[in-house]
């Protein structure tokens, strides 16, 4: 079962990475073309005729193709089906019964007179058509329309779900994400309501293919997922989910920089940054869960969950990478990784080494696997999980050569592969977890806010944040990975504290800085030149430019006078 379980689970990712593949259109011996044209679900009284707003679109019929084959649409195949009878051998030779065991000889066909030929059955012709659609065959492809995504909340009773139309869009979804409320308007007293808005949208995603799913902006879903994990509500929370053991907001996006970590394996092209200075993280928080400290199977016995608090990036880091590629580079069981002056174990998570139940039901088992704890706690915490597996610490409990990863086709789906293993669909997506947070404290960890001032990281020129060891100084950060604004083309970069003072990448930030804008051009400064009452017929300095200064005159310079000249700022 398990075995049917991880084909169909590779057939269904690899399936999606093929339909991003053109395809050519051969031209088949029925020479039929079909499609499939849209209903006209979704008309009522009060939407009488569909509109651009509820995205129907009507249906293409393709024609065939008109193409006749030719002897040229045919290869010759030679196959012989002739069998040798008595006539095929002659009169002299050693018959079977006339032979000791010792001296029988092989009968040769030496009469045989068979010459193959398309009139024995031995030629025969198979189609090999090479034509390619052109005008003149006349084909043209059939074209799926698409279905009428129009809710209406009259006939529907107020049903802000899709479920009372018989078909889903990518615009009727977009419509539903875009109806959530502001993340600041969530409270405990609508956070029932958001919760079910969420779980209509998960329901209603299903229904759309993963290319349908790329066009849908996820942002305000996620921005509303991370409010109702910050209210910590019973409903989105593990059974006994322990407390807090910092006061950071579960769900906000924050950057580490992993250039250094030598993470192997082909780099994601979704990556904002594919330096991995920039590598995007959410929160956790802190929850309830075993990690693995080396290889074997996972059971309830074998295992102990422990509190911890736990980032957990955004994107498979890379791909095309085995699970003893990364194990050799410590990269399973967890390195050391420090940043801005706080320690981490940069790992896999731990993901269970079987599973219980199927589609959204599915789980890990051990149930306090990392992976799954953490969708308990928040649907929206592990991102970007459709087309792409990751890889976690556990074995598989059907081989001690396989190991489990989690994700692709569903967040949940559980799987394995041989831990030798290299895929495109198959990744590293390393969490963070925080060591010895009774020594940082609750309030450890302080949020550094990074104004781009213009410029971008990746497609996006919104300010992020890092985290920062509370009351500590800490390292400028590093300006690789981020962009120039538009039209400026100098080399000139600085971070601008909300303390007036600048610092350069790698130069040591106060402990009270909380926050850091980035200076792409060097600023300028008017200079005042006192001659005390000299004059000046030339040489004049009217400014200064900070980092390259001004050049003064000589005092002994005889285009002007005066008894000398002091640089006092």
């Amino acid at each position: 079962m398990k075995l049917k379980k991880r084909i169909l689970s590779l057939l269904l990712c690899g399936a999606m990475l093929f339909s991003l593949c053109s395809q050519s259109v051969l031209a088949e011996e029925n020479g039929q073309a079909g499609g499939v044209t849209a209903g006209t679900s979704g008309l009522c009284e009060h939407h009488p005729e569909h509109n651009a707003d509820c995205g129907y679109t009507e249906g293409i019929e393709g024609t065939p193709c008109n193409h006749e084959h030719t002897e040229d649409c045919y290869t010759l195949v030679t196959e012989c089906v002739h069998e040798h009878d008595e006539d095929c051998y002659s009169e002299e030779s050693v018959s079977g019964n006339e032979a000791t065991p010792s001296g029988a000889q092989k009968r040769e066909p030496t009469e045989c007179t068979h010459a193959c030929s398309e009139e024995s059955g031995c030629i025969t012709k198979e189609l090999n058509c090479q034509h390619e659609h052109d005008d003149e065959c006349g084909y043209s492809p059939a074209a799926e329309g698409t279905p009428c995504g129009y809710v209406c909340e009259l006939c529907g009773a107020g049903d802000n779900t899709p479920s009372n139309a018989e078909a889903v869009t990518v615009a009727s979804v977009q419509a539903m994400i875009d109806g959530l409320p502001n993340a600041e308007e969530i409270t405990e007293e609508n956070a029932e309501e958001v919760k079910a808005q969420l779980e209509a949208i998960d329901e209603a995603k299903e229904k759309l293919s993963d290319e349908e799913i790329d066009e849908l902006d996820m942002t305000r879903y996620a921005e509303a997922a991370a409010a109702l994990g910050a209210l910590a509500a019973p409903m989105l929370l593990a059974n006994d989910s322990p407390d807090e053991q910092f006061s950071l907001t579960p769900g906000i996006t924050y950057w580490f920089d992993l250039s250094g970590t030598e993470i192997p394996g082909e780099k994601n092209d979704n990556l904002p940054d594919k330096s991995l200075h920039w590598v995007p993280f959410t929160y956790v928080g802190t929850i309830n869960a075993y990690s693995r400290s080396s290889e074997g199977i996972s059971t309830e016995d074998a295992v102990t969950p422990y509190n911890h608090s736990l980032f957990i990036a955004d994107y498979n880091v890379t791909h095309t990478v085995s699970w003893d590629d990364l194990n050799t580079a410590s990269l399973i069981f967890g390195k050391n990784y420090a940043s801005y002056g706080v320690d981490y174990t940069l790992r896999a998570p731990s993901v269970g080494s079987g599973y219980t139940g199927s589609g959204d039901s599915e789980r890990g088992t051990p149930s306090n696997n990392e992976w799954d704890t953490m969708l308990n706690k928040n649907s929206g915490y592990v991102k970007n999980w459709n087309t792409k597996y990751s890889w976690g610490q556990d074995t598989s409990s059907d081989s001690a050569s396989r190991r489990a990863y989690r994700g692709c086709y569903s967040a949940r789906l559980w799987s394995w592969d041989d831990s030798s293993g290299r895929r495109e669909f198959l990744g590293f997506r390393p969490v963070l977890e925080v060591l010895n947070p009774d020594t940082l404290g609750s309030d450890g960890l302080k949020v550094v806010t990074l104004d781009l001032g213009g410029g971008k990281l990746g497609n996006s020129s919104d300010a992020i944040q890092i985290i920062v060891k509370n009351c500590s100084e800490f390292a400028a950060p590093a300006s690789d990975g981020l962009t120039r604004p538009d039209g400026n083309k100098g080399d000139y970069f600085m971070w601008s504290g909300n303390n007036n003072k600048r610092y350069a990448p790698g130069e040591s930030v106060p402990a009270d800085v909380t926050e850091l804008t980035v200076q792409w051009t060097a600023p300028t400064y008017t200079v005042t030149l006192h001659t005390n009452g000299g004059t000046i017929n030339n040489g004049n300095v009217t400014g200064y430019t900070y980092g390259v200064g001004a050049t003064l005159p000589t005092a002994n310079d005889m285009t002007y006078t005066g008894d000398g000249m002091t640089t006092k700022a």
